[in-house]
């Protein structure tokens, strides 16, 4: 009679409970980088960069490749657009046409919520990066007319 060997394996390896928890909480952290309240509150002070309507909200980019199902880019992707621009214009084209949407307009909306992100902290500097992409805006459109 021969039988077939097999080894006992002793004990649990699932997580703990503690585990799982310190797992989430990493999880958590690593989704908030790039988010910040006041970055978004600053956005939405500035003039919309498509026509240049003085109350804007934030459009979080979708071309960035941080988004999942259901979910939005974050903060740092954010660009001000006013709400006639953001939900009949941009939103409708949907997310594949999204950058070309932009460069109709002469908007490097990529290099603006960059420059954006970098200068949070200083809401002057943000206005600033707002004058220098409109100002490349006008000169776009100024070409796209000769």
């Amino acid at each position: 009679m021969s039988e077939i060997y097999k080894e006992r394996v002793y004990g649990n390896f699932k997580p703990s409970a503690k585990q799982k928890l310190k797992a989430k909480k990493a999880k958590k952290k690593d989704k908030r980088t790039g988010m910040s309240e006041e970055h978004c509150t600053n956005i939405r002070m500035l003039k919309c960069i498509n026509c240049g309507w003085p109350q804007s909200e934030i459009h979080h980019l979708k071309c960035t490749g941080e988004r999942g199902a259901g979910m939005r880019s974050t903060d740092k992707w954010g660009v001000p657009l006013c709400h006639d621009c953001h939900i009949n214009g941009v939103e409708k084209v949907g997310s594949r046409k999204e950058i070309n949407w932009f460069q109709t307009r002469g908007i490097d909306c990529l290099s603006l919520a960059t420059a954006l992100w970098s200068n949070r902290h200083d809401f002057e500097l943000m206005k600033s990066v707002w004058t220098a992409h409109w100002d490349g805006k006008e000169k776009f459109k100024g070409q796209a007319n000769d």
